[in-house]
């Protein structure tokens, strides 16, 4: 749908539903696991669909499937941010809440894993494994992004809060992505770049991913602690090996245990709560 003609849709939102915490989201797959490619039944493929389904929100969503950080805030991605900000500024009206997922996308994938990796040699630690200067140099390109979106904030909406989180750890496996029933299959976006350098698969390969997930954590932490009104929603360990959709995505009911957790926090922005317990309570009765 045309950007315009869903920012219209939007602000008739804002109209009819005024009553409901305004919110921008902007991300990843976490935030946009691509329903187009799942069946139409299988609402509830990443975390914001799930907070839709509690109806106190109003939600503009600018998250795709497949954004690195950089490029939400780069070039024509942070311009449509800007222009958002400004259009919502022009009818005297601020986000309460800007929802962000970035950083995952930077780490793994072919263009991006395989350059933060070594060759294996007997005798290697698992640390020993991360290339890590420019591990450290994409975290802080990472790190740039958050920058550029708490600027913007800063900007044209002071008092809203942004909401970000970190990502639990994910297990290297050959299972690809399945999307329409099977019939299309993406690769993996870990094991294959850790098998072509070489790293032993299992523990090591689990042991490595662990390290780099840590690291981005750790820089998120900092971020928010250095932000106000900025918060990390702390998603690590949340997951058990059967909430994993493939290598990267979690399941329909693993990315509901997540949105649970962002919705006390989106609770406390803005002016009033929104009765979050009850709507967890039907929620999860659903």
């Amino acid at each position: 749908m045309d950007s315009a003609v869903r920012f219209s849709d939007f602000k008739g939102m804002l109209h009819t539903q005024s009553h409901r915490k305004t919110v921008i989201s902007e991300g990843d797959s976490w935030f946009g696991y691509p329903a187009s490619m799942v069946p139409v039944s299988h609402t509830g493929t990443n975390i914001i669909d799930h907070i839709e389904q509690t109806h106190l929100f109003n939600i503009f969503r600018m998250e795709c499937s497949g954004d690195e950080a950089g490029a939400m805030m780069s070039q024509d991605q942070r311009h449509r941010f800007h222009d958002v900000l400004s259009q919502l500024k022009a009818i005297s009206k601020e986000p309460d809440i800007i929802l962000f997922s970035a950083g995952g996308n930077d780490i793994v994938g072919e263009h991006d894993m395989i350059h933060l990796l070594n060759r294996w040699t007997a005798g290697m630690s698992p640390a020993d494994c991360i290339r890590t200067e420019r591990f450290e140099l994409r975290l802080e390109q990472i790190r740039l992004a958050y920058r550029e979106l708490i600027l913007f904030r800063d900007e044209y909406c002071p008092n809203a809060k942004i909401i970000t989180h970190g990502y639990d750890f994910p297990i290297p496996t050959d299972k690809p992505a399945c999307f329409i029933f099977g019939t299309v299959k993406v690769k993996p976006w870990i094991k294959p770049y850790m098998d072509q350098k070489g790293i032993p698969a299992g523990a090591i390969q689990q042991e490595v991913v662990k390290i780099m997930i840590t690291r981005l954590n750790e820089m998120l932490d900092a971020v928010c602690a250095s932000t106000s009104n900025m918060v990390k929603v702390e998603t690590t360990g949340t997951l058990q090996s059967g909430e994993w959709r493939d290598e990267i995505h979690a399941t329909k009911q693993g990315f509901k245990k997540i949105a649970d957790m962002f919705l006390p926090h989106m609770d406390e922005a803005g002016a009033a709560p929104c009765l979050i317990a009850d709507s967890i309570d039907s929620h999860a009765g659903a």
